[in-house]
């Protein structure tokens, strides 16, 4: 009797002490999942891109977090991720993929980790460029081919769209922002040439920024050579973000364009991407148009 008393004394022990390790455990993963809720914010800054609560981009400990995309995009952005060479300079750099928790019935949502381009800048102005001539894949219906078209007829020819600038004004010392729609209604060549200029703008009676079309020249020549020699990724709807700091008390020149959103990239391909090659060559003219014209200016 003795024996089963203890038994049954160290049965009720063990259970406790895993009943126990169990309630610790719970305690522990909510207060790791409440302090990852925390710590996910909202971007700021976005201009294009996704604009719904379940795609829109959010900041975690320092890095950009892009949720998987559907049907099967978010894994192609991410076999993107993972076989573009790590040294290539126009891609932003990737820190794998998070699960955190979400506050919908879906569930711990994945998300890719990407380089924060305005990571330190106080006054960031953004311009979002999808390029390519089209922006649906070839396996693309009727009806969605169509709808893409009439988003820009231009793109055809010009290799790009414009989707949104968000530019500080000195003058306002606010930011204003330009959506895709704005875009939308630029009907020719020569409005949708001139609506680049609002990137650089700094508010009525103020110089506009162009002392960074330079250095913006030089990185898009990079990239366009780049584009020249590599036979492995097809853009499709991806863009060029281009960024810099506003910020007027900083002499220094902070910018930078990336190529981002890969959700429809074409993998193992093997010749060049001639569509993307339009769109490029194209802005880099616009570029050059602009500092030509802005040097004259300065010069008369």
């Amino acid at each position: 009797m003795a024996i089963d008393q203890r038994f049954t004394t160290l049965a009720v022990a063990s259970v406790a002490t895993v009943g126990c390790g169990y309630l610790v455990y719970r305690l522990l993963y909510r207060q790791e999942e409440s302090s990852q809720k925390t710590a996910l914010e909202d971007m700021e800054h976005q201009v294009g891109g996704h604009a719904c609560a379940k795609t829109s981009m959010k900041l975690y400990r320092g890095h950009v977090l892009k949720p998987f995309q559907s049907k099967n995009r978010g894994e192609r952005e991410l076999a993107f991720y993972e076989s573009v060479p790590t040294d290539v300079p126009f891609v932003p750099a990737f820190y794998g993929v998070i699960r955190l928790p979400s506050t919908d019935e879906d569930g711990p949502r994945r998300y890719l980790q990407i380089k924060n381009l305005l990571g330190g800048m106080i006054h960031p102005c953004i311009m979002d460029v999808k390029v390519g001539t089209k922006s649906y894949e070839p396996t693309a219906s009727r009806d969605k081919i169509a709808l893409e078209i009439a988003k820009c007829p231009l793109q055809a020819t010009m290799g790009f769209r414009l989707q949104g600038i968000k530019v500080y004004w000195d003058s306002k010392q606010e930011h204003v922002s330009y959506d895709k729609y704005f875009f939308r209604d630029l009907a020719t060549a020569e409005s949708i040439e001139a609506a680049f200029v609002k990137y650089f703008e700094a508010g009525p009676d103020h110089v506009p920024r162009y002392y960074l079309l330079e250095p913006f020249l030089a990185k898009l020549h990079a990239i366009r050579e780049w584009l020249h020699v590599q036979t492995d990724f097809h853009f499709i709807a991806s863009s060029l973000l281009f960024v810099y700091d506003a910020n007027p008390t900083d002499k220094r020149i902070v910018c930078d364009v990336r190529l981002i959103d890969f959700a429809h990239v074409q993998l193992d391909q093997t010749s060049r991407d001639e569509d993307v090659l339009v769109g490029v060559n194209y802005i880099i003219g616009i570029f050059e148009r602009l500092l030509e014209s802005s040097s004259s200016v300065t010069t008369s």
